[in-house]
């Protein structure tokens, strides 16, 4: 299946407001080391404009909605599986009732057709797993610093 197009970026100021919010409720509730791998590191700043408007290309990733939609969906990053790590590979831009629902049920209750579609995304956008993807699309290297204080 093909990825629809792209919309226009969202503003760096929507996209920050998005980080905040998930890293004060998904990185910072964790107990996370002083050093760890490029792979482990929560997701950045710079990986939520990856995650909307790379990945999901400026829509839900569960039902396809815009933020400019009639119905005025509002919209939050949050996590695939709950139980997983706070990580690019990790992280959906929803609407909050989708991420509602998501979270009610688990990611092993998505639907199979839906997970392909997020995992064919990812592999899309990214074109390798992981943070390594984001840092060649930035045309940098990851630094191996981990997340300071």
């Amino acid at each position: 299946s093909q990825s629809p197009p792209p919309l226009p970026p969202l503003s760096a100021p929507y996209q920050r407001k998005l980080f905040l919010r998930f890293d004060k409720e998904h990185v910072r509730t964790r107990h996370l080391p002083e050093w760890s791998p490029p792979e482990a590191w929560p997701l950045s700043f710079d990986e939520v404009g990856i995650v909307v408007n790379l990945v999901f290309r400026s829509r839900c990733a569960i039902s396809g909605l815009r933020p400019q939609d009639p119905s005025r969906p509002q919209f939050c990053l949050c996590p695939l599986d709950e139980a997983g790590p706070p990580v690019l590979r990790n992280t959906l831009f929803v609407t909050l009732a989708a991420a509602a629902e998501h979270r009610e049920r688990g990611v092993a209750a998505m639907p199979p057709a839906l997970r392909r579609r997020i995992d064919g995304a990812f592999a899309s956008a990214l074109g390798v797993e992981g943070r390594e993807g984001s840092a060649r699309w930035r045309g940098g290297e990851s630094k191996g610093k981990g997340r300071g204080k």
